[in-house]
């Protein structure tokens, strides 16, 4: 009888899971989240209008413990908008932190979102930050400058997008994924050496640089999709030790 009854309790309760690991978007206050298979929250908008955002530790009592791309930047109508505000999360929160103004998560080392009213010409990125997450700089259009640490193996999709100012940038010998549409815009960008290493080159982007020269390394990744959308590109290294002309 008591078998009976557990099997009983566990079929009450196999609904539940299952809507929780369904995917549906739910709204908190000015959030918007899912629910993951472990009934935990995932972040993917901020849907207010306060210029001070707090990100709180929990949403319906669901602990936050990812976030889908950048909150703060959402697509209407085939076009980007991104919420002119600062952020702030609890010193405690689980998952997320802000440092110097910018939003960090906390178990996957991500830059999530530099908020652009943070203003300033230059920033550097701290040591030990792996992915610079999508739109995380979207439409930061002061910056000129923007150093990445040694750390950095991801530059997810639109990134660096429509940072209208950005003139240098180094990219770290151990970065092996560029995402789709991550330089778009940067129309003062002149050069941009792409690392032995990388293995990804999304889809656009370096599209709409029209100042930007690549520079690769022979017989690798990079030249090669270099030559396969038509862009122009030097060699960082020198095959026969003479100084190239710009190849196209």
């Amino acid at each position: 009888m008591k078998k009976c009854f557990l099997f009983l309790l566990l079929l009450t309760f196999l609904p539940l899971t299952s809507a929780l690991a369904s995917g549906e978007t739910y709204t908190c206050g000015d959030f918007r989240y899912t629910l993951l298979e472990d009934g935990s929250a995932c972040l993917i908008a901020y849907i207010g209008v306060e210029t001070d955002v707090f990100i709180p530790a929990e949403l319906d009592g669901h602990p936050i413990t990812a976030v889908q791309g950048n909150p703060f930047c959402a697509m209407y109508d085939f076009s980007y908008h991104l919420k002119d505000c600062t952020v702030a999360v609890a010193e405690d929160h689980p998952y997320l932190e802000v440092v110097d103004g910018v939003l960090f998560g906390r178990t996957d080392h991500r830059l999530i979102w530099y908020p652009r009213v943070l203003g300033g010409e230059a920033y550097t990125v701290p040591e030990g930050t792996e992915i610079i997450g999508r739109h995380a700089f979207y439409a930061c259009k002061e910056l000129t400058a923007v150093e990445l640490p040694e750390s950095v193996t991801r530059i997810e999709n639109h990134a660096f997008r429509a940072c209208g100012a950005l003139v240098e940038i180094a990219l770290p010998e151990g970065l092996t994924e560029i995402g789709e549409c991550a330089f778009m815009g940067c129309r003062v960008l002149e050069t941009l050496a792409l690392p032995s290493g990388l293995e990804s080159i999304g889809w656009k982007a370096f599209d709409t640089c029209p100042m930007l020269t690549l520079m690769v390394h022979p017989g690798l990744f990079a030249e090669a999709y270099c030559i396969q959308n038509g862009l122009e590109y030097i060699y960082t290294e020198i095959p026969n030790g003479e100084n190239e002309q710009l190849l196209e």
